[in-house]
This record gives C-alpha cells, sequence and structure tokens, in this order.
C-alpha cells in the first residue's frame, strides 16, 4: 500500500499561525506605543529643564522676581529662543502664535503670583523668589494644560483638588512638573497631591 504524503496546511493549522501572529502584532504594537510615549515623556522633561533655565535668567534680569501666570511664556520666550519648548510633544493641542494661548505649562498660582484688586481690573505679578520656602519641593509648571492656559493645576489648600484631576494625565496616568529648584520629573497625580499637601 502506498501512503499519501500531505502536501500543504490544514485549515486548523492555517488559522493558529494566524491567531499567533496576531498575538505577537498585538503585544509588539503595545510595547512600540509605549516606547514611543515614554521618549516623548523624556522630551517633555527636556522642554522643561529649558525652560528652567529661560526663567532662572529671566528671575536673574528682574530683581530676582518671577514672571507673572498671565505673561510668563511671553516673558520667558525671549530666554529660550524656541517656542516650541513651550509644547508638549505629547499635546494634541497644537503651538499658537499668540504666546498668551500657550496650552502647555502653568504657574503654581498659590507662590508665584500676587493678585492686586483695581477698581477696574485684577493685576497678576510674579513674586520675589524668596518668598518660595523650599524651591526644590515647590512645582513651577506642568504639561496637561490641554488649551486652558489659565487652568490651575495644583490644590488650593490642599483641599480642594478638583481642577488638577480634572486635568488629564498625558503622560502614564500623571503628568511632568517642573520645580523651583530646576529640576524636572513624573508624578502620577496622587503623589504630586501629597507632595503639595506636605509642603503647604
Amino acid at each position: 500500500m502506498c501512503q499519501k504524503h500531505r502536501s500543504g496546511f490544514t485549515v486548523v493549522e492555517i488559522l493558529i499561525v494566524v491567531t499567533v501572529v496576531s498575538v505577537l502584532a498585538t503585544i509588539l504594537f503595545s510595547v512600540f506605543a509605549r516606547v514611543r510615549e515614554k521618549s516623548r515623556q523624556t522630551a517633555c522633561q527636556s522642554n522643561l529643564k529649558q525652560i528652567a533655565l529661560g526663567i532662572q535668567q529671566y528671575v536673574q534680569d528682574n530683581d530676582s522676581h518671577y514672571p507673572s501666570v498671565r505673561n510668563w511664556a511671553e516673558a520667558v520666550l525671549p530666554y529660550i529662543g524656541n517656542k516650541q519648548v513651550l509644547r508638549c510633544p505629547s499635546e494634541l493641542v497644537p503651538v499658537r502664535d499668540d504666546l498668551s494661548s500657550f496650552s502647555f505649562y502653568n504657574f503654581h498660582n498659590r507662590w508665584f503670583n500676587t493678585v492686586t484688586y483695581t477698581e477696574k481690573s485684577v493685576v497678576y505679578s510674579g513674586v520675589n523668589d524668596s518668598v518660595i520656602p523650599d524651591p526644590s519641593t515647590t512645582s513651577l509648571l506642568s504639561d496637561g494644560a490641554s488649551g486652558h492656559q489659565q487652568k490651575i493645576v495644583v490644590p488650593k489648600g490642599c483641599t480642594d483638588f478638583e481642577e488638577i484631576i480634572s486635568l488629564p494625565e498625558v503622560h502614564f496616568n500623571g503628568r511632568n512638573y517642573l520645580f523651583g529648584d530646576g529640576h524636572a520629573k513624573w508624578l502620577n497625580t496622587d503623589t504630586y497631591v501629597k507632595l503639595e499637601c506636605s509642603a503647604s
């Protein structure tokens, strides 16, 4: 008796191969997406550090005063030289020509503004750097404002976290923050709130 040799694959074998390839592709796409986002997170931190240098130069040139929350981007841009630095690579809102409407970083309103109420307006001015108790734990800027330039991204008196929680967590369930001493790091919202409350 002659035995016939099979040539080709059965339907079951083809389905198994397709399933394995699909699973591997899904895993690889997920890994590549995380690697790409990690790269953006690192670029975002680099942008924050460049902004920190610009802020430090501004403070030195302005009698130790920070720029105000209303015009900090315009004030610091000459020291930075490139408005693309004012944008997180993960931010979907495009950089605008109007510097007052940048959507990326926001000053920590509690420390970095003095507010003067006049009869017809509110005047914000930056504070002297001597009033900041611990620059290493005082946040200056954060990403994730998503088009809301005046959005305050820090808790007020550690009792009202509504605004910080409402902002998107841009990088892996958190955001990058720039601190008063010039270092930048990623923190998740819970860790940031605890840090801010301990610094109050």
